[in-house]
């Protein structure tokens, strides 16, 4: 009789670390890119709106960034994230996401 190589719980403990390891890489990733942009709220600022959901706003205009990737760059919890987008759709009467990012480069320009 043979032997498994791995436990079952021995596999999914390796898979959960290799997983943990490629979202804090893409994290880092995410804050790497961003620091070499420029500031990131350079020519950008409604004053509808509160520092943080300004910062949230350019952010989000960046559309490769998941909620997630904005959460550790501005270094606030995922939820937050959502509050503060949530709360700019509701300022500025928008519908979803794109009209955020759109908005922000429209005025950036």
């Amino acid at each position: 009789m043979r032997s498994k190589p791995f436990e079952p719980d021995e596999l999914i403990a390796v898979v959960n670390g290799i997983l943990n390891r490629v979202e804090r890489t893409h994290s880092q990733i995410a804050r790497l890119v961003s620091s070499n942009v420029e500031d990131s709220s350079a020519g950008f600022r409604d004053e509808a709106l509160t520092d943080a959901e300004n910062r949230v706003a350019v952010a989000v205009s960046r559309s490769s960034l998941t909620n997630k990737e904005i959460a550790a760059e501005l270094e606030i919890s995922v939820r937050t994230v959502e509050n503060h987008i949530s709360h700019i759709l509701d300022k500025k009467g928008f519908g979803n996401r794109v009209e955020i990012a759109r908005y922000v480069l429209e005025q950036r320009n």
